[in-house]
């Protein structure tokens, strides 16, 4: 199926995702989040275990020697992961691991990163994915491994009920 189509089928499948946490839980979701958007993300190809996104250079996102901050590239890594443990898991997940090593710079005359990130192991409560993240001339700039917990039904009424208390 063309990556186009592909992520279509993706956006709707994530729509009736948010639709039924909204129902059953009153939980709503927003997909993709605010922080994705911010950074301009761009789905490449998406399948059921792996992910591609392109992510273009921002010097907003720079340090003081005009270079992406590696914190930032984080963020990038974890709005990768995220789509991918959604798509996996067919449920909300969270991030309670992320290992990143550097290897090169995101300079601005990179233009782009690419990262593609896979599902490494899954249980029915863990995802363990991996990914790298390469420049428009592919080399690699980082790699990261991430371990994510799949939020269960009572996790997430809790949840629930932590929002309305909180209003």
């Amino acid at each position: 199926m063309p990556a186009t189509e592909t992520i279509t089928k993706v956006n709707e499948e994530l729509k009736k995702m948010s639709e039924k946490m909204g129902k059953e839980f009153g939980i709503s979701l927003e997909v993709p989040p605010k922080s994705f958007k911010e950074m301009k993300g761009e789905f490449l190809e998406i399948e059921s275990k792996r992910i591609l996104v392109r992510f273009p250079y921002d010097a907003r996102f720079a340090n003081p020697i005009g270079m992406f901050q590696g914190g930032m590239l984080c963020t990038a890594l974890d709005n990768t992961f995220g789509p991918l443990s959604y798509i996996t898991a067919k449920r909300p997940c969270v991030t309670t691991d992320l290992s990143t090593q550097f290897f090169r710079s995101f300079a601005p005359q990179d233009e782009y990163i690419e990262i593609e990130a896979r599902v490494v192991a899954k249980s029915p409560a863990m995802l363990t994915m991996l990914a790298e993240v390469r420049n428009p001339k592919k080399k690699l700039i980082a790699t990261s491994t991430t371990s994510m917990l799949i939020l269960q039904d009572s996790m997430l009424k809790r949840m629930s009920n932590r929002q309305d208390s909180e209003e």
